[in-house]
């Protein structure tokens, strides 16, 4: 039997179903990522759908908001290993910061500050 690389025999034999299955792993991460560290604020931030990195072999994902005039804006980064664990972020720091430079109305300012 010829030996393939780990990386070719995951590609092969990975069906479509299991792939939608880390998809759906990684983006139930994000959203407890965002729950997590913006509680009061949820409604502030979305997440794009995952992409998975062959060169990475990692997941990654955008942590998105809206400025002022509707545009989608992104405001950080998550990346995960394939079982959807987080092994990088965009520091919830920097993310408010990037918040804050949207200029959110003053509304939902007030609403965001805590």
């Amino acid at each position: 039997m010829k030996q393939f690389p780990l990386v070719s025999q995951i590609a092969v034999a990975e069906p479509e179903e299991l792939a939608l299955e880390r998809k759906l792993a990684v983006r139930a991460a994000a959203n407890e990522w965002i729950s997590a560290n913006f509680p009061k604020n949820r409604k502030f931030l979305s997440h794009s759908s995952p992409e998975f990195s062959p060169s990475e072999q990692a997941w990654t994902t955008a942590l998105l908001s809206k400025d002022t005039h509707g545009n989608v804006r992104e405001v950080g980064r998550l990346v995960f290993e394939a079982n959807a664990n987080i092994v990088e972020a965009t520091s919830p720091g920097d993310v408010r910061e990037s918040l804050s430079l949207l200029r959110l109305d003053e509304e939902a300012q007030s609403e965001f500050d805590e």
